[in-house]
């Protein structure tokens, strides 16, 4: 038989409040379990157990606005990089004040009561959007923070889309569904259960081809690719990543063991399709960036190439390093 973790919802009792938060300090009267009543839905009191259903319903439920409208804020920061609600752990008094916030309230409406939940919904209800789909680009004087979306805001990828893409346009990405998370290298000597110590073993450098959702998660054991481009840590939560352009990415994109081994994997695939070297800086564009080269893009990377062809590497090297690698416009 299997063993699990279980919590037995026993009967609860009604506590006091201690003034200040001082244990020595109780008031006489005890206060019934419920929600938090400054949040404006107090919701019911429990009767019977500990109060958690109670507190799910009041947390989860329609009649509760706080809890759409920050998850649709969430899922709108995920999609434009930056929040309708720019403070995304904070909607107190502390944070700043909703860009739109009649917006904000039809939007938690919609999914509640339109969607009924479905993440999928409301994120294919915004992707339709003329907001999502405006360009890019320098926003007019009136609008100069594009704080209200007059321009599509540049995005920089999140660390694991960046490392995915690395493994997709070499095209050894292993795009199986589930399985056992993958270890990830460290150079600690004689890691591993046979050694006598606790350590982990050390992964593959490529992390087996497998996406960065099944890369294992340590605290002592990061990711030091993933970490260069701001992933967090997995000590706290974090609604808002932090968003860096600093000179060791460009140095892990350069010297990195698992870009270096993906480069040869990129260019041994193109040596193998039998294409002309103009057409094959075409493939490399299209498949790095979705569009092709310009012209005069495409005589710098032949000469990058050179008339003996053993430029490739170093072609396939620089497309990983533009910023349009990195950078959704």
């Amino acid at each position: 038989p299997e063993r699990f973790v279980g919590v037995q919802d026993l009967d609860g009792a009604d506590v006091p409040v201690f003034a200040r938060g001082d244990a020595n300090k109780p008031r006489p009267e005890r206060e019934p379990r419920k929600y938090l009543a400054v949040a404006r839905t107090a919701g019911a009191a429990a009767k019977t157990g500990s109060g958690r259903r109670e507190l799910a319903d009041a947390v989860a439920g329609p009649d509760n606005p706080l809890t759409a409208r920050v998850f649709v804020n969430r899922v709108w920061h995920h999609l434009f990089g930056r929040g309708l609600v720019p403070t995304t752990d904070n909607f107190g008094l502390l944070g700043d004040r909703p860009s739109h916030p009649e917006l904000l309230d039809y939007l938690a409406h919609r999914f509640v009561h339109e969607h009924r939940g479905s993440v999928k919904k409301l994120v294919r209800e915004l992707v339709l959007t003329r907001a999502y789909q405006v360009a890019g680009g320098v926003p007019p004087e009136a609008d100069a923070t594009n704080r209200l979306l007059s321009r599509f805001p540049l995005r920089r990828l999140e660390a694991e889309a960046v490392r995915d893409a690395v493994l997709a346009v070499s095209g050894t990405l292993d795009r199986t569904a589930g399985g056992e998370p993958v270890p990830v290298p460290h150079a600690l000597a004689g890691s591993g259960s046979d050694s006598g110590n606790n350590y982990p073993p050390s992964g593959p450098t490529d992390g087996d081809r497998r996406r960065s959702l099944y890369l294992g998660s340590r605290r002592s054991f990061p990711s030091t690719f993933l970490d260069v481009f701001d992933k967090p840590t997995a000590l706290n939560t974090f609604g808002r990543r932090d968003v860096s352009n600093v000179p060791t990415q460009a140095l892990t994109l350069l010297n990195d063991p698992f870009v270096q081994g993906q480069v040869r994997a990129w260019t041994e695939r193109l040596g193998t399709a039998g294409l002309a070297p103009a057409a094959r800086v075409e493939r490399m564009f299209r498949e790095a960036y979705a569009r092709g080269p310009t012209a005069a893009e495409s005589a710098r990377a032949l000469a990058v190439v050179g008339p003996d062809g053993s430029g490739w590497d170093d072609l396939a090297l620089a497309l990983f390093n533009l910023k349009e690698f990195v950078y959704v416009p």
